[in-house]
C-alpha cells in the first residue's frame, strides 16, 4: 500500500526501489479491481448494484485481461524506444513494466473521476465533445460547438490527469531505464502522440462518433 501512495506523493522514492526490485502485482490487482467496478457500474446503469451473472462475469474477466494487454503493449513500446536511445541498462522490460503498472494508478484516478462526473451529470444535458468522456481537458472549448471528434480527442488528451501521468512516466523512465531526463521526456511525448494520433486517426477515417478515448486518463 505504501508503494501505491508513493506513486502519488513520492514517485522518486518508489522508482528507486523499482530500479532494484521491480514488481507490479499490487497495482495490477488494484487496477483490475477498480476497472472491474467501473465497468460493472456502467453495465448496470441505473440498476446498480445488479447481481445478474453476466453483469458481473464479463467485467471480472475483461478487466484484468485489458489491463495486462494495455500495460504489456505500452511497456514494449517504451522498452524499444529506450533501446533505440542507447539505454545504459539491459533487460529493462520488467523494470519499465513495473513503472507502467504504478503509473496506472494515476490513469485509474482519471478514469474514476470521469465516470463519477458523467454519472452525476455535472453539466446537465449538454452533449459531450466525445461521447462517454467528460470534458476535463481543452475539449471544454468544444462544448456547445459543432462536433469535431478527432480534434476533440486531441484536445481532451490535454487534461490534468493525462499530463500528470506522462510527467510521472518520464520521471520513472529516467530512473529505471538509464535515460536522461530529456530522452525520457521525448519518449513520453512520443508515446502520447502515437496513442492520441492512433485514436484520432481511427475516428477520422471510421467516422465513428461512439468511439471512447481510452489512453492515459482520458
Amino acid at each position: 500500500m505504501r508503494d501505491i501512495l508513493d506513486i502519488l506523493i513520492s514517485p522518486n522514492r518508489l522508482f528507486a526501489r523499482l530500479s532494484i526490485k521491480p514488481e507490479w502485482f499490487l497495482p495490477f490487482v488494484a487496477a483490475s479491481f477498480a476497472q472491474f467496478m467501473v465497468s460493472w457500474m456502467k453495465s448496470c446503469g441505473a440498476k446498480f448494484p445488479s447481481i445478474e451473472p453476466w453483469s458481473i462475469l464479463w467485467p471480472a474477466i475483461s478487466a484484468p485481461i485489458m489491463t495486462l494487454s494495455l500495460w504489456s503493449a505500452l511497456s514494449l513500446f517504451l522498452s524499444l524506444a529506450s533501446y533505440l536511445l542507447n539505454s545504459k541498462l539491459t533487460a529493462i522490460y520488467k523494470k519499465i513494466f513495473s513503472v507502467v503498472a504504478y503509473c496506472g494508478v494515476i490513469y485509474l484516478l482519471g478514469e474514476t473521476a470521469n465516470f463519477l462526473l458523467i454519472r452525476n451529470e455535472v453539466i446537465g444535458e449538454t452533449p459531450y465533445p466525445i461521447p462517454g468522456r467528460f470534458p476535463t481537458g481543452l475539449d471544454l472549448l468544444m462544448l456547445g460547438r459543432q462536433q469535431d471528434l478527432p480534434l476533440s480527442i486531441v484536445l481532451h488528451s490535454l487534461n490534468p490527469a493525462t499530463i500528470w501521468y506522462f510527467v510521472i512516466l518520464s520521471l520513472g523512465l529516467s530512473r529505471v531505464a538509464g535515460l536522461s531526463r530529456r530522452e525520457a521526456v521525448s519518449v513520453s511525448i512520443a508515446t502520447w502522440a502515437c496513442g492520441v494520433g492512433l485514436v484520432a486517426g481511427f475516428a477520422l477515417f471510421a467516422g465513428d462518433t461512439s468511439i471512447h478515448l481510452r489512453f492515459g486518463a482520458k
